[in-house]
Protein backbone atom coordinates (compact mmCIF):
# COMPACT_ATOMS: atom_id res chain seq x y z
CA UNK A 1 0.00 0.00 0.00
CA UNK A 2 2.90 2.16 0.94
CA UNK A 3 4.62 1.58 -1.67
CA UNK A 4 1.73 2.11 -4.31
CA UNK A 5 1.42 5.26 -2.61
CA UNK A 6 5.44 6.29 -2.96
CA UNK A 7 4.99 5.06 -6.82
CA UNK A 8 2.21 7.74 -7.31
CA UNK A 9 4.03 10.31 -5.64
CA UNK A 10 6.63 10.53 -7.58
CA UNK A 11 5.04 9.84 -10.80
CA UNK A 12 3.00 12.90 -9.98
CA UNK A 13 6.37 14.92 -8.64
CA UNK A 14 8.68 13.94 -11.98
CA UNK A 15 6.37 15.46 -14.24
CA UNK A 16 6.68 18.97 -12.64
CA UNK A 17 10.98 18.20 -12.21
CA UNK A 18 11.73 17.18 -15.80
CA UNK A 19 10.55 20.30 -17.47
CA UNK A 20 12.40 22.02 -14.66
CA UNK A 21 15.58 20.31 -15.71
CA UNK A 22 15.09 20.70 -19.69
CA UNK A 23 14.41 24.58 -19.19
CA UNK A 24 17.39 24.70 -16.87
CA UNK A 25 19.75 23.16 -19.57
CA UNK A 26 18.10 25.05 -22.35
CA UNK A 27 18.63 28.64 -20.65
CA UNK A 28 22.51 27.37 -19.35
CA UNK A 29 23.45 26.32 -22.82
CA UNK A 30 22.16 29.45 -23.77
CA UNK A 31 24.43 31.70 -21.38
CA UNK A 32 27.25 29.45 -22.25
CA UNK A 33 26.91 30.40 -25.60
CA UNK A 34 26.53 33.54 -25.26
CA UNK A 35 29.05 33.44 -22.89
CA UNK A 36 31.46 32.70 -25.99
CA UNK A 37 30.37 35.76 -28.19
CA UNK A 38 33.12 37.88 -28.35
CA UNK A 39 30.34 40.85 -28.83
CA UNK A 40 28.31 39.75 -25.88
CA UNK A 41 30.95 39.60 -23.44
CA UNK A 42 32.24 43.28 -24.99
CA UNK A 43 29.08 44.81 -23.84
CA UNK A 44 28.43 42.82 -20.53
CA UNK A 45 32.33 43.99 -19.46
CA UNK A 46 30.88 47.61 -20.63
CA UNK A 47 28.02 47.59 -18.71
CA UNK A 48 29.61 46.23 -15.91
CA UNK A 49 32.39 48.77 -15.64
CA UNK A 50 29.33 51.52 -15.72
CA UNK A 51 27.43 50.01 -13.11
CA UNK A 52 30.88 49.53 -10.92
CA UNK A 53 32.42 53.09 -11.42
CA UNK A 54 28.39 54.50 -10.76
CA UNK A 55 28.79 51.74 -7.68
CA UNK A 56 31.84 53.31 -6.72
CA UNK A 57 30.80 57.06 -6.67
CA UNK A 58 27.54 56.71 -4.60
CA UNK A 59 28.33 53.69 -2.25
CA UNK A 60 29.67 56.09 0.55
CA UNK A 61 26.83 58.42 0.48
CA UNK A 62 24.33 55.40 0.56
CA UNK A 63 25.65 54.16 4.01
CA UNK A 64 24.99 57.98 4.62
CA UNK A 65 21.71 58.00 3.63
CA UNK A 66 20.94 54.34 4.92
CA UNK A 67 21.70 55.18 8.58
CA UNK A 68 19.76 58.51 8.50
CA UNK A 69 16.55 56.89 6.85
CA UNK A 70 17.17 53.98 9.38
CA UNK A 71 17.05 56.34 12.39
CA UNK A 72 14.49 58.99 11.26
CA UNK A 73 11.98 55.80 10.87
CA UNK A 74 13.05 53.80 14.06
CA UNK A 75 12.64 56.70 16.64
CA UNK A 76 9.47 58.09 14.36
CA UNK A 77 8.09 54.81 15.02
CA UNK A 78 9.32 54.61 18.57
CA UNK A 79 8.15 57.66 19.26
CA UNK A 80 4.78 57.15 17.70
CA UNK A 81 4.19 53.49 19.69
CA UNK A 82 4.87 55.54 23.18
CA UNK A 83 2.61 57.90 22.91
CA UNK A 84 -0.16 55.95 21.68
CA UNK A 85 0.33 53.69 24.18
CA UNK A 86 0.63 56.47 27.05
CA UNK A 87 -2.82 58.03 25.16
CA UNK A 88 -4.53 54.55 25.60
CA UNK A 89 -3.32 53.20 28.72
CA UNK A 90 -6.95 52.60 31.54
CA UNK A 91 -7.49 55.49 34.06
CA UNK A 92 -8.73 53.21 36.14
CA UNK A 93 -6.42 49.81 37.82
CA UNK A 94 -7.53 46.62 37.08
CA UNK A 95 -8.45 47.79 33.48
CA UNK A 96 -6.31 46.26 30.37
CA UNK A 97 -5.60 48.61 27.40
CA UNK A 98 -8.02 48.07 23.93
CA UNK A 99 -6.31 44.70 22.97
CA UNK A 100 -6.36 46.03 18.85
CA UNK A 101 -4.68 48.94 20.17
CA UNK A 102 -2.07 46.75 21.95
CA UNK A 103 -1.83 44.58 19.33
CA UNK A 104 -1.50 47.72 16.60
CA UNK A 105 1.60 48.92 19.25
CA UNK A 106 3.21 45.75 19.26
CA UNK A 107 3.02 45.15 15.33
CA UNK A 108 4.18 48.64 14.97
CA UNK A 109 7.58 47.68 17.34
CA UNK A 110 8.05 44.80 15.35
CA UNK A 111 8.28 46.76 12.48
CA UNK A 112 11.00 48.95 13.87
CA UNK A 113 12.81 46.10 14.79
CA UNK A 114 12.95 44.40 11.81
CA UNK A 115 14.28 48.03 9.99
CA UNK A 116 16.90 47.79 12.50
CA UNK A 117 18.22 44.62 11.45
CA UNK A 118 18.22 46.00 7.91
CA UNK A 119 19.42 49.00 8.45
CA UNK A 120 22.79 47.23 10.35
CA UNK A 121 23.12 44.50 7.43
CA UNK A 122 22.86 47.09 5.02
CA UNK A 123 25.53 49.14 6.65
CA UNK A 124 28.25 46.27 7.03
CA UNK A 125 27.33 45.08 2.87
CA UNK A 126 28.13 49.02 2.51
CA UNK A 127 31.14 48.74 4.36
CA UNK A 128 32.76 46.01 3.16
CA UNK A 129 32.05 47.19 -0.46
CA UNK A 130 34.29 50.47 0.66
CA UNK A 131 37.38 48.29 2.42
CA UNK A 132 37.40 46.14 -0.98
CA UNK A 133 38.30 49.77 -2.91
CA UNK A 134 40.18 51.50 0.30
CA UNK A 135 43.16 52.08 -1.52
CA UNK A 136 40.78 53.83 -4.52
CA UNK A 137 38.67 55.73 -2.31
CA UNK A 138 41.94 56.53 -0.04
CA UNK A 139 43.38 58.76 -3.62
CA UNK A 140 40.40 59.71 -4.74
CA UNK A 141 37.49 60.71 -2.23
CA UNK A 142 39.60 60.30 1.18
CA UNK A 143 37.22 62.89 3.09
CA UNK A 144 34.50 61.19 1.87
CA UNK A 145 35.42 58.13 3.28
CA UNK A 146 36.52 59.03 6.31
CA UNK A 147 33.21 60.52 7.09
CA UNK A 148 31.50 57.18 5.85
CA UNK A 149 33.57 55.11 8.41
CA UNK A 150 32.42 57.73 11.07
CA UNK A 151 29.10 57.11 9.95
CA UNK A 152 29.11 53.66 10.15
CA UNK A 153 30.77 53.02 13.80
CA UNK A 154 28.51 55.45 14.85
CA UNK A 155 25.67 53.89 13.43
CA UNK A 156 25.87 50.18 14.73
CA UNK A 157 26.52 51.90 18.15
CA UNK A 158 23.38 54.29 17.75
CA UNK A 159 21.44 51.62 15.92
CA UNK A 160 21.83 48.82 19.30
CA UNK A 161 21.37 51.90 21.40
CA UNK A 162 17.55 52.35 19.33
CA UNK A 163 17.13 47.91 19.65
CA UNK A 164 17.91 48.53 23.16
CA UNK A 165 15.13 51.18 23.61
CA UNK A 166 12.57 48.95 21.90
CA UNK A 167 13.45 46.03 23.60
CA UNK A 168 12.74 47.61 26.80
CA UNK A 169 9.16 49.47 25.82
CA UNK A 170 8.11 45.57 24.70
CA UNK A 171 9.26 44.48 28.35
CA UNK A 172 6.79 47.42 29.50
CA UNK A 173 3.92 46.60 27.65
CA UNK A 174 5.00 42.52 28.45
CA UNK A 175 6.77 42.85 31.78
CA UNK A 176 7.01 38.85 31.71
CA UNK A 177 10.17 39.51 29.50
CA UNK A 178 13.51 38.99 30.41
CA UNK A 179 16.97 39.85 28.59
CA UNK A 180 18.85 43.15 27.53
CA UNK A 181 20.14 43.56 24.32
CA UNK A 182 23.72 43.71 25.02
CA UNK A 183 23.90 40.48 26.89
CA UNK A 184 25.24 38.49 24.69
CA UNK A 185 22.64 35.51 25.83
CA UNK A 186 19.77 37.75 24.95
CA UNK A 187 17.81 35.76 22.79
CA UNK A 188 18.28 32.55 24.83
CA UNK A 189 16.25 34.55 28.08
CA UNK A 190 14.26 36.22 25.34
CA UNK A 191 13.12 32.52 24.21
CA UNK A 192 12.95 31.18 27.89
CA UNK A 193 10.44 34.55 28.98
CA UNK A 194 8.14 33.81 26.01
CA UNK A 195 4.91 31.74 26.26
CA UNK A 196 4.59 28.53 24.51
CA UNK A 197 2.24 30.40 21.43
CA UNK A 198 5.05 32.74 21.13
CA UNK A 199 7.96 29.74 21.22
CA UNK A 200 5.82 28.12 18.71
CA UNK A 201 5.65 31.59 16.21
CA UNK A 202 9.33 31.95 16.97
CA UNK A 203 9.94 28.12 15.75
CA UNK A 204 7.15 27.88 12.68
CA UNK A 205 9.16 31.70 11.65
CA UNK A 206 12.66 30.40 12.26
CA UNK A 207 11.30 27.49 10.23
CA UNK A 208 10.29 29.92 7.11
CA UNK A 209 13.63 31.38 7.10
CA UNK A 210 15.57 28.26 6.81
CA UNK A 211 13.75 27.40 4.03
CA UNK A 212 14.30 30.39 2.85
CA UNK A 213 17.44 30.73 3.09
CA UNK A 214 18.38 27.65 1.55
CA UNK A 215 16.17 28.84 -1.50
CA UNK A 216 18.24 31.73 -1.69
CA UNK A 217 21.21 30.02 -1.47
CA UNK A 218 20.80 28.07 -4.37
CA UNK A 219 19.35 30.79 -6.75
CA UNK A 220 22.84 32.80 -5.54
CA UNK A 221 24.80 29.96 -6.11
CA UNK A 222 23.53 29.50 -9.84
CA UNK A 223 23.90 33.36 -10.14
CA UNK A 224 27.79 32.65 -9.33
CA UNK A 225 28.32 29.93 -11.77
CA UNK A 226 26.65 31.59 -14.48
CA UNK A 227 27.98 34.91 -13.62
CA UNK A 228 31.32 33.06 -13.70
CA UNK A 229 31.19 33.05 -17.53
CA UNK A 230 31.21 36.68 -17.95
CA UNK A 231 33.28 37.85 -14.90
CA UNK A 232 36.53 36.88 -13.40
CA UNK A 233 35.85 37.10 -9.95
CA UNK A 234 37.77 34.05 -8.96
CA UNK A 235 35.79 31.39 -7.10
CA UNK A 236 35.15 33.22 -3.45
CA UNK A 237 31.72 34.33 -4.02
CA UNK A 238 30.66 30.89 -4.61
CA UNK A 239 32.53 29.63 -1.88
CA UNK A 240 30.36 31.96 0.74
CA UNK A 241 27.17 31.00 -0.48
CA UNK A 242 28.27 27.42 -0.47
CA UNK A 243 29.46 27.90 3.23
CA UNK A 244 26.28 29.70 4.32
CA UNK A 245 24.42 26.97 2.68
CA UNK A 246 26.11 23.91 4.03
CA UNK A 247 26.23 25.51 7.54
CA UNK A 248 22.34 26.23 7.47
CA UNK A 249 21.95 22.69 6.18
CA UNK A 250 24.08 21.01 8.28
CA UNK A 251 23.15 23.55 11.39
CA UNK A 252 19.36 22.28 11.01
CA UNK A 253 20.03 18.92 10.65
CA UNK A 254 22.24 18.28 13.65
CA UNK A 255 19.67 20.17 15.91
CA UNK A 256 16.66 18.14 14.20
CA UNK A 257 18.58 15.29 14.86
CA UNK A 258 19.52 16.39 18.67
CA UNK A 259 15.84 16.83 19.38
CA UNK A 260 14.21 13.41 17.68
CA UNK A 261 16.55 11.75 19.84
CA UNK A 262 15.46 13.83 23.03
CA UNK A 263 12.07 12.92 21.90
CA UNK A 264 12.50 9.09 22.09
CA UNK A 265 14.39 9.38 25.30
CA UNK A 266 11.61 11.52 26.51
Amino acid sequence: MNSEKNRQENKKAIKKFIPIVIISAIVGGIIGACASSEGIVDTVHMFSAAVEKLLFVSIPWVIILNCAAGFAITIYIYKTSSRDYQANLPTDKGDDMDEAVFNEIDHKLSIGMMIIAICMILNFVIFGAIVANLARYATTYGVLMFVSFIVFVLADFGLAKVQQLYVDFVKIMHPEKQGSVYDPKFNEKWEESCDELEKLIIYKASYKAYKTNVFACCIAMVAMILLSLFFSFGPLPAMVVGSIWMTTTVSYSLEAMKLEKEKINM
